[in-house]
């Protein structure tokens, strides 16, 4: 992202509007969703759970799911948090867990994180 410059105007008025424009350009910089990371192509084999590696290098505030496609009929995908139902833990940091139920079908979607 660019940095914004911080030279001084000589006009009082037209510096005024500079302040505010770098004001607001630096709120917009910082919004959350600019970390957003999407991973293509995640393949969901019915009824598997499966770690998909992030890349954030901390837990994720927010996952958003794509649209599936191969899905031979309705279904839904649910995110598991904390422990595998095997009982062993998801690293949160480095993945999210995610379990495709009901689609009679290995899918395959985008899923962006932030």
């Amino acid at each position: 992202m660019r940095q914004i410059l911080d030279a001084k105007l000589e006009d009082d008025n037209a510096e005024r509007v500079r302040q505010s424009h770098a004001a607001a350009i630096r709120e917009i910089q910082s919004a959350p969703v600019l970390s957003a990371n999407i991973v293509k192509d995640v393949v969901l084999p019915n009824g598997s759970e499966v770690e998909v590696s992030h890349g954030l290098g901390r837990r994720p505030n927010f996952v958003s799911l794509g649209v599936v496609r191969g899905a031979a009929a309705d279904g839904r995908i649910g995110e598991i948090r904390g422990l595998h139902s095997g009982g062993q833990p998801i690293d949160a940091s480095r993945y999210i867990c995610l379990q495709a139920v009901d689609y009679g079908a290995t899918i395959t979607l985008d899923v962006m994180v932030w």
